[in-house]
């Protein structure tokens, strides 16, 4: 972090100077102009005002006269804004029918910062109102993170407390992670275009920006796999089938050992330890022997075939869970040792 101290100028004016390696990188001179945003907490953002006008005018027309396809519609947003298309204007000459209108709603719904800005007949017009340089990559990608360990924990209350209204609160997680997912995506795609905004996210190496991307997809599909674990036995506990009432306390070991891993995953994305990761890789492989030996004990000890189904679907994914979570500590490895350059040492 830069400190600097204010001079007073004149009577009432207080300046301060700006780092000469920022100036020098956007190619700045005296009399050029900057334009200062004010955020809610009260920090101020500095930036070009070329920036700042490049930024809002990335306009892209979608033309949905013939958009039959399901879902089509709602994809299409959903990549107009990752890539940071602003405004997105959405037309139809034969005029925009209701279930377009509904799906261009549900879409902006699960998009943060998103909105409706101008309604017509024949046109919706979208803008986004996220700032991209307001939080810093790593900060989203640990709320991700924290989310759906959160999704794994309400897994464990659900089957200790027998409640069915923890494996609800999976349901309502995953759509959280899906908009960060989609608001630190278009972070990514912009720090990819503009240099200005992979610096003020935290971003000061653009071979990392795809591993990042990566990482953040893995765990929105890690997310999307606990909310149907979820999904599935509320399915089952409607059709009067008694799920919760089935004891694997082993079951529950293996939740519980696969959700301590994840204090390993946030110290290691966000401060680099080798060690830590090395450790995640090796805590992983443990886990082999215990999804063999589970399986074999649930076809000892449950009765009922579609209880049975489910526990077994259910380890099915939590092992799809421990490989997505190897790969994520191998990309790891690979950001550390690349930001080594010439020379990497183990840390005692």
């Amino acid at each position: 972090m830069l400190r600097r101290k204010l001079v007073k100028l004149g009577k009432s004016s207080l300046v301060v100077s700006l780092p000469k390696e920022w100036v020098n990188n956007l190619n700045l001179k005296a009399g050029d102009e900057v334009s200062i945003m004010l955020s809610e907490d009260g920090s101020l953002i500095i930036a070009p005002s070329k920036f700042i006008a490049k930024r809002k005018v990335s306009p892209l027309l979608i033309d949905i006269s013939h958009c039959e396809e399901k879902n089509l519609i709602e994809r299409l947003i959903i990549a107009a804004y990752v890539v940071g298309k602003d405004p997105i204007i959405i037309r139809s000459e034969k005029g925009i029918s209701p279930s377009q209108l509904k799906e261009i709603r549900r879409v902006i719904n699960n998009i943060r910062g998103l909105e409706i800005v101008k309604e017509d007949e024949k046109n919706v017009v979208l803008r986004s109102f996220l700032d991209p340089t307001r939080y810093p990559l790593t900060g989203l990608i640990k709320r991700i993170i924290n989310l759906v360990q959160a999704m794994l924990e309400f897994l464990i209350e659900a089957l200790k407390k027998k409640n069915k209204s923890y494996l609800e609160e999976i349901l309502y997680i995953e759509e959280e992670v899906d908009r960060l997912y989609f608001s630190t995506l278009r972070q990514i795609f912009l720090a990819v275009k503009l240099r200005e905004i992979a610096e003020s996210i935290g971003i000061k190496r653009s071979i990392e920006i795809m591993s990042l991307k990566t990482i953040i997809k893995v765990f929105e599909l890690l997310a999307d796999d606990l909310a149907k674990i979820a999904q599935s036995a509320l399915t089952l506990i409607e059709k009067n089938t008694n799920l919760l009432e089935a004891n694997i306390p082993e079951f529950l070991d293996l939740l519980s050992d696969i959700s301590s891993l994840f204090n390993f995953i946030s110290k290691m994305i966000l401060y680099n330890n080798v060690s830590l990761t090395n450790e995640l890789l090796n805590k992983l492989e443990n886990l082999g022997s215990e999804f063999k030996s589970l399986d074999t004990l649930l076809n000892e000890k449950i009765r009922n075939e579609k209880i049975l189904k489910w526990f077994r679907e259910a380890l099915w994914g939590l092992m799809i869970f421990s490989d997505m979570l190897r790969i994520i500590a191998e990309i790891s490895i690979n950001i550390i040792v690349d930001r080594a350059e010439n020379k990497f040492k183990c840390s005692s």
